[in-house]
């Protein structure tokens, strides 16, 4: 199955869950809870977008591994995350380039 129909399958079946970056959790862990607005392979990028303020940006050919509550996202040659403050329009962006993993969690 292809990485973007996993991430949709897994989104659809847990609908919120949380979010954990190769440096930790994004928010509060188990408390701040995230939705799948897009999700768009590309031909050498997988781009997931949550709640419409978070953006996610895969270089490479990712790998997604869904089981239970969980989904992983691996073997990404970099990772972009460009996001916006919920109170306020504030930008931030960070690069990952050392690859790791991306976990959602329900």
């Amino acid at each position: 199955m292809d990485a973007a129909r996993t991430v949709q399958e897994y989104a659809a079946l847990i609908r919120v869950f949380g979010l954990k970056l190769p440096t930790g959790w994004f928010g509060r862990p188990y408390d701040n809870l995230h939705e799948l607005t897009l999700v768009e392979p590309r031909r050498h990028r997988l781009l997931i977008e949550l709640d419409h303020r978070l953006l996610l940006s895969f270089a490479g050919r990712p790998l997604v591994a869904a089981e239970g509550k969980e989904a992983s996202i691996t073997a990404f040659d970099q990772l972009v995350f460009d996001w916006s403050e919920y109170g306020e329009p504030t930008p931030h962006c960070k690069v990952f380039s050392e690859g790791g993993e991306v976990r959602l969690i329900g």
